[in-house]
């Protein structure tokens, strides 16, 4: 599901994968829109929204997903940046110390 860098990247990208999730999910459950009875009803009026909390759950995964992957890409690059980046600085002081 996710790239894979390390077990606690892993465990944290889950995680924040769930509580995201949840909340969503929560909130649309709150929304007068989104809630069972609302969709029921305009369904009975418009036949074409069968699949329309499918929609909005796949399409929030979906963002979920590649929200949390950029995120965690992000940080495993500027963690490497980082890395080189010192290692670049410890190279040039030991050629001047030479």
């Amino acid at each position: 599901m996710f790239k894979s860098y390390s077990s606690k990247h892993i465990f944290y990208q889950i995680e924040s994968f769930i509580n995201i999730i949840a909340e969503q999910l929560s909130l649309f459950s709150n929304s007068i829109y989104l809630n069972i009875s609302q969709i029921n009803e305009i369904k009975q009026v418009k036949s074409n929204l069968d699949n329309i909390k499918y929609f909005f759950v796949n399409s929030l995964t979906l963002i979920i997903k590649h929200f949390i992957t950029s995120s965690y890409d992000n940080i495993e690059k500027d963690k490497t940046y980082h890395i080189l980046n010192r290692k670049v600085k410890l190279t040039q002081k030991k050629q001047k110390k030479n």
